[in-house]
């Protein structure tokens, strides 16, 4: 074999060109003829390409971002929907404790009017009755209460209607003395705010004594009279160890208490008002 037929030839490596208009229209990119936007705005489909290539990377990262942050809040969601379940079921026992209580309280008044009206004590048989009216109409928030926890919208509860239109006869005032209206309003929100079970006459009644801080029982047109023996006689208000308090709810109260008011659906003091410490 001679040197002429040997011959060493070194082949050069093919490069494609790449397709950059093709890439680049499925992406959504189109000739600048069909481009329907400013003219200033109209990229090359090479520099579209590039530009998408840089921007890729961190829209999945914002995507992965996004994704997350909708698990935990579908996390969220859920754990709110069965708290809130949890929460109805309190409050509902809270409820029935509250009816049973006064149910117990109107009994013990009865049986505390038997004795007066035996021993002739006329006096303390009005007191009574004026308490056995009270505790029943407490009874009867209580149950209105229990069977329709939900505020349905524009629905004035007849309960509360009656006590506003009660606490405003009593109050004359109320509707002649300006400041003393406005001033009242304040310290109404103020307890409605701190107290949201608190309804009826049971609301008026703080809203009475937050008022007697402010102004002299004469301007609010209160007679201060003795102490009645049946006033402060409620069974089942004090829990076992003495007086309620988070730290003498159970463990499993205390779990209970703090998913709520992790959740905002009431305060710790709210909590421990309604526990049924029987």
């Amino acid at each position: 074999m001679s040197e002429e037929q040997v011959s060493t030839t070194t082949e050069e490596p093919q490069t494609t060109s790449r397709d950059y208009e093709t890439e680049a229209k499925t992406q959504g990119w189109v000739p600048k003829e069909d481009f329907r936007g400013s003219e200033e705005a109209w990229i090359p489909a090479e520099d579209f390409v590039h530009r998408g290539e840089q921007i890729n990377p961190i829209l999945r990262k914002n995507n992965e971002r996004i994704q997350k942050e909708l698990d935990a809040t579908k996390r969220q969601m859920e754990d709110l929907k069965k708290t809130t379940e949890e929460f109805k079921k309190f409050q509902k026992e809270a409820y029935e404790h509250k009816i049973q209580t006064y149910t117990l309280e109107i009994q013990d008044l009865k049986e505390l009017k038997k004795k007066a009206v035996s021993e002739g004590d006329g006096e303390l048989v009005v007191d009574i009755d004026d308490k056995i009216d009270e505790v029943k109409a407490k009874q009867a928030s209580a149950k209105l209460q229990e069977t329709t926890p939900e505020v349905v919208p524009n629905q004035v509860d007849p309960v509360v209607q009656k006590a506003v239109e009660s606490w405003v006869e009593d109050n004359s005032w109320y509707k002649t003395d300006k400041k003393m209206a406005a001033a009242t309003d304040a310290v109404a929100a103020q307890v409605r705010q701190a107290n949201p079970f608190l309804i009826g006459k049971e609301f008026f009644d703080e809203v009475d004594k937050e008022l007697q801080d402010l102004f002299p029982a004469e301007r609010l047109g209160k007679k201060i009279r003795p102490r009645s023996p049946v006033e402060g006689a409620k069974p089942g208000n004090e829990s076992k160890g003495g007086k309620k308090s988070y730290d003498n709810l159970p463990s499993e109260a205390k779990v209970a208490c703090d998913k709520f008011v992790r959740q905002k659906l009431m305060s710790k003091e709210e909590y421990v008002n309604m526990y049924s410490w029987d």
